[in-house]
């Protein structure tokens, strides 16, 4: 297929989920927020597109419970070249979309998502069209499949089900889109919305929004407008996306009854146009709304992949027991095992059936406590999925495979088992047990396994934090803490920073200080690492003053290391790769930085642009400028 096929194809399948997450993100279950439940009007990430609740102050669209809305969708798409008068490529999607709405007792929302005999008729001007036609022939039989969705009770996005058999371009521009919704903010956009209430027709929003400055750069990562994908477009494509007009209308019981979006985004870079610009607009009209008490289909998915919001807990243990079901799925813990034993290739295929596998084993020791005893038993054979087994344990999390974790520890020798390897498998569990703790605290001075102890409670940290359990997160903290004013040596020393960058704690900036201005530059820079997982302007001033004013590369590297994978991307950030990119005298800190820059398109994108060309043009070493180049091309 031809790259300007592939452009067209998957910006249209964006739009599909942007929209539909637009809809879903506005979702607001009926059930009162408590008093420690963050509301809307609140949130320091506002949804994108969801505007401050002045209609309703639970929302903007209420979704009764048990209840089937169906919508009637018509999608346009067209990408256009300049001065051609016809669109080089052109397809409609048409169908009903269906979202069936239940309420849980956790306060949580369950939104299922399916089309009913969606069709995509495409009008090609040009000889792609038969390519374009059986890419939409695999979208249509994708979103025939039902989608599931459990939001919690201020709205978010907590988890979401979409068919294994979908395609990772579909997977991976949901999830992206997903975490785009989680992390925007103000400095992003812009929101402007004009509300007219009628006692007849209900309530009509009118809504227009700017995306900007979001750019796809050309780069084996694509980067959504605030958010992060793989993406199957050639990599020498760039696309902007530019606006989304927005009009919503709803009834006098709140219910959606029209939504129309368009976006306009602009592609260059194609080697084959010059410019071309892809228009989608997507209309959807409420068609039906009945009582629906049918939930077969959270039962009804065989094989599931399952993408959390980025801001949400990332393993299993943070989804509900119907999230488990769909994962278990029919299995056991021995056809888990001969999954992963017949597909240990590393192309695609076999490391998603892999992932299947593990998902499963996971939810089957979480589930079904009495299968620990069975995996113990293949674990102590020397199963050759002993390592799998011993990760699915950790993330189950439970009391009861904490334990049998501790136990394979401590008879590890006696086993054959690597020590290590359990006690990380005890790490990366997100409701670790006292007793899981206590094992940590007891190794901090053995010989061979301080280290690993450290690092974990360096992660149990993060997780209890992630768990809001602030308390647990703040007495295990403590435990760093004084670990740190105890070493005395830099190895010793270095070990423990390691750790307090696992953790993410708050404090971390202020247990750090000393070391940031230590006369090692081991020192220093482990110190940056310390505070990589803090938020915050205090972390990050530190870092990037690191970067900028530290005489050691190494330290400097450090610090780019740790600016370069933090979220959400910042204006400072960029300022300071773009210094470091054009004035460091090491080499190897300038290629980085400028592999580094198209990640921050979405703070500045004519500066980003304008510093690569820049280094292109003026960099002494010619593998830095080539490296440019091939960005702005």
């Amino acid at each position: 297929m031809s790259r300007k096929a592939i452009v067209i194809i998957s910006l249209s399948a964006l739009t599909i989920a942007l929209l539909l997450l637009l809809l879903w993100q506005q979702q607001r279950p009926e059930t009162p927020l408590s008093p420690d439940a963050q509301s809307p009007s609140a949130s320091s990430t506002p949804a994108l597109g969801v505007p401050q609740p002045s209609v309703s102050e639970t929302g903007l669209i209420r979704w009764p419970n048990s209840t089937r809305q169906t919508y009637d969708i018509q999608m346009t798409s067209a990408l256009l070249v300049e001065d051609v008068d016809e669109p080089v490529l052109a397809f409609q999607l048409r169908g009903l979309v269906t979202l069936d709405a239940f309420s849980e007792d956790d306060g949580t929302t369950t939104l299922i998502m399916g089309f009913t005999e969606p069709v995509f008729e495409v009008a090609q001007v040009t000889e792609e069209g038969t390519a374009v036609q059986a890419r939409a022939s695999r979208l249509e039989e994708e979103l025939a499949q039902s989608s599931v969705l459990s939001i919690d009770r201020t709205g978010r996005v907590q988890a979401i089900q979409v068919p294994k058999k979908s395609s990772g371009q579909l997977q991976s521009t949901i999830k992206s889109l997903c975490a785009m919704l989680q992390f925007v903010s103000p400095q992003h956009h812009q929101n402007t919305w004009e509300t007219q209430e009628n006692d007849t027709t209900g309530t009509h929003v009118a809504a227009y929004l700017q995306q900007g400055p979001g750019t796809f750069l050309k780069n084996k990562q694509k980067y959504l407008p605030m958010g992060k994908a793989k993406s199957g477009t050639d990599p020498d494509i760039a696309a902007e996306v530019r606006k989304s007009d927005i009009s919503l209308s709803l009834n006098p019981a709140g219910e959606m009854t029209a939504l129309t979006v368009t976006d306009h985004i602009r592609v260059t870079g194609t080697q084959i146009f010059s410019s071309t610009e892809a228009r989608t607009e997507v209309r959807l009209s409420l068609q039906d709304s009945e009582p629906f008490s049918d939930r077969s289909a959270l039962s009804a998915l065989p094989s599931t992949h399952v993408a959390t919001a980025i801001d949400a807990p990332t393993t299993a243990h943070a989804l509900n027991e119907k999230m488990d079901a769909a994962k278990i799925s029919g299995l056991n813990l021995t056809a888990a095992l001969q999954i992963a034993a017949d597909f240990s290739g590393e192309n695609r295929e076999d490391r998603q059936k892999r992932d299947r596998a593990f998902l499963a084993m996971e939810a089957l020791f979480r589930q079904q406590p009495e299968t620990i005893a069975e995996g113990l038993k293949h674990i102590e054979n020397g199963s050759p999925q002993s390592g799998m087994l011993l990760s699915a344990l950790g993330y189950a999390s439970t009391e009861a495979s904490q334990n049998a974790l501790i136990d394979l520890f401590q008879r590890s020798d006696k086993l054959g088992i690597s020590p290590g390897t359990v006690l990380q498998a005890l790490s990366q569990g997100e409701s670790p047990s006292s007793e899981n703790i206590a094992l940590h605290q007891s190794l901090l001075s053995h010989p061979q396994h301080a280290r690993q102890a450290h690092y974990g409670l360096g992660s149990i940290v993060y997780h209890y934090r992630m768990a809001k359990a602030l308390q647990a997160a703040d007495q295990t903290f403590d435990i760093l803490k004084e670990a740190l004013e105890q070493c005395t040596t830099p190895g010793a020393c270095i070990i423990v920073l390691h750790a307090i960058g696992n953790a993410g704690h708050p404090e971390s900036v202020q247990a750090v200080q000393p070391f940031l201005q230590h006369a090692d530059a081991k020192l220093r820079g482990a110190a940056i690492q310390a505070i990589r997982r803090v938020p915050g302007t205090d972390a990050e001033q530190m870092i990037t003053a690191g970067l900028l004013q530290d005489l050691d590369s190494s330290v400097r590297q450090e610090a780019l290391d740790v600016l370069g994978s933090r979220q959400p991307a910042t204006a400072v950030a960029l300022a300071a790769i773009i210094d470091r990119a054009q004035r460091d005298v090491d080499a190897r800190i300038r290629y980085k930085c400028v592999s580094l820059l198209p990640r921050f398109a979405q703070i500045d994108a004519a500066s980003v642009y304008k510093a690569l060309k820049w280094v292109a043009e003026n960099d002494s070493e010619e593998k830095i400028r080539t490296q440019a180049a091939e960005l702005v091309r």
